[in-house]
Formats: C-alpha cells, structure tokens, sequence
C-alpha cells in the first residue's frame, strides 16, 4: 500500500464512484480501478460492493477509510511542523555541562535562549567531561559544554567547537598575608598550605604544567576532586589554590576570595568547548542554542 492508493480510494469515497474519482484526480477510470485492485490485492479484501453502476463500502473498507481519514491528518500536518520547527515554535533540547560551565556562562546562555525562543523545552545534564561525551555518543544528549581535558581523546564522530579560553587565577582569603604583595613566585607555593587536585582531574594536568615548567613537584599535602571544593576551602581559610578565572568572578566580586598574582601563571589557559555528534548534527532548536552560545560565551569570556 502506497499513499497514492490510499488518496485514490478516499477519492471514490467521497466523489462516489470510480469516474468521479478519476476526474477529480486527473487519472482514467482504468487507472483508478487498477489502484484500487491493487490495493485489495494487497490485503486481500473486497472494499467496495458494485451493484451496475453504484457503489458501497463493505466493513473493510469502511475501517480503511476512517484509518486513512487519520493517517492524511497526521501526512498534510508534517509541511506545518516543519515550518513551526524551523522557526522554533515548539520542541526540546536535552544537552550537558560541567559543574563550571552550569555555574558561569551557561545562565547567560539560557537567558538569552529562552528569550528567544520561549517555546522550547531544555533539559540540562550535569556530568565531567568524560561522561558527557559519553551521553551524546549514546544519544542521551544532544550537546555539551566542558573544558579541555587533557585526559580524554574525543571520538572522531564527535565536533568540537572552541567558545574560547579561561585563564588560571592563583586564590586566597581576602585577609592571606599575601594580600599586599605585588607579585607571588612559584617557589613560594611550596611555603603554604597549596590545595592542588588529585590526579584523575584536568586541572591537575593544568596545575602539574605549571609547576614542572617552573621546575617544581607540585604539592600534593591537599588534593580535591573538583574545583567547587577547592573554592570552599579557600574561602573557609583553609589555604590558597589554582582555579579558572571565570569560576571564581562571583566570589572575587563578593569579596570572598581575592586573586593574587602569580608569576608565570599568564600563560596557562583552559579551552571551552561545544561539542556534539557530526554524525546525528543538531535539530534546529541545537543549532539555534550553538550560534547563541558562542556570541555569550566570547563575550563572557573576555570580561576577565
């Protein structure tokens, strides 16, 4: 069964007989009867009961006429959807971020986003980067935003889109008798209680850098699994760390932390990455949230 019978048999039902039909539907009347032969071929049923020139449904026929009723509703709908699809008058998106992304750039994001575009549905997954690739590969998500991890080698199947980079910031209690001092050397790290991160993370990979470029062992005395943490405990006074720039603007603002300057820490910085897969591409509603992304995430980005 094609839809082409399908419209032909709703034809007849409606014109009321085979000439009718034709005529409305530009075919001959031989035409129009061989579809409908090949329809009740194909299920091996009578649709129509002929007596001389008038015509009748039988039971069959009566069911396949009310189920093609529904089935064309749902077919002349898919023009209007796409059109409504296309401009974003419904539909959902399911992407991921890091616990970083979620807590800086990616309100601004949604901001605007549902700004213009209010109709559609977001979801939004918190993992690490690892997983997070996991979950579009899987379909779980359609994309995400992390940092560089220099532990990780993305699949093929997947793009990357660079937002940007974010410099490190060397962090401190607002009352650290470092406070006045213009410049810190790497060496004076080692004199302080230095939270540094274990080394499953990617800001370990970062932090490690920086001290073997410094010809340094990175302190290893505390060790967090992620940033959040090492913010808390620099904020509690329990010592100083590295974090990216961009996760700690809130606290520096509130004063709850202050940024020292570290000497040769300028030149280490995290990339910012959209990703998602280059085999499935992104629905309207993905590429929309990609192009919105990139102008808030540059412009966030560069307010350090």
């Amino acid at each position: 069964m094609n839809l082409n019978q399908l419209r032909v048999f709703c034809a007849i039902v409606e014109e009321g007989s085979f000439r009718q039909a034709g005529e409305k539907l530009f075919l001959s009347q031989p035409s129009v009867s061989q579809y409908i032969a090949a329809l009740e071929k194909n299920y091996d049923v009578k649709l129509f009961l002929r007596r001389g020139r008038s015509i009748s449904l039988t039971p069959e026929g009566r069911t396949l006429y009310i189920l093609a009723q529904d089935l064309f509703k749902l077919v002349d709908a898919v023009p209007e959807k796409f059109r409504e699809m296309q401009l974003l008058k419904y539909g959902e998106l399911c992407i991921g971020t890091t616990p970083t992304c979620g807590k800086t750039f990616l309100p601004l994001i949604m901001s605007e986003y549902r700004h213009k575009f209010p109709h559609i549905k977001v979801q939004i997954k918190t993992a690490n980067e690892e997983t997070l690739l996991t979950m579009i590969e899987k379909d779980e998500i359609e994309l995400a935003f992390f940092g560089h991890n220099p532990l990780l080698s993305p699949s093929s199947t997947l793009t990357m889109q660079s937002l940007g980079r974010s410099s490190f910031a060397l962090i401190a209690p607002p009352d650290h008798p470092w406070a006045q001092w213009k410049i810190i050397s790497p060496a004076q790290l080692l004199e302080e209680n230095f939270i540094s991160y274990s080394k499953d993370t990617a800001h370990y990979c970062f932090v490690n850098d920086f001290f073997l470029n410094n010809k340094l062992k990175t302190p290893r005395l505390t060790q967090v699994d992620n940033e959040e943490l090492l913010l808390q405990l620099v904020t509690q006074g329990f010592g100083i760390g590295i974090a990216m720039e961009i996760a700690v603007r809130k606290e520096v603002k509130q004063k709850e932390v202050i940024i020292l300057s570290l000497q040769n820490l300028a030149g280490i910085s995290r990339e910012i990455f959209l990703a998602h897969s280059t085999i499935k591409g992104l629905t309207y509603a993905g590429w929309e949230m990609g192009k919105v992304a990139e102008q808030i995430t540059f412009d966030f980005l560069n307010q350090g």
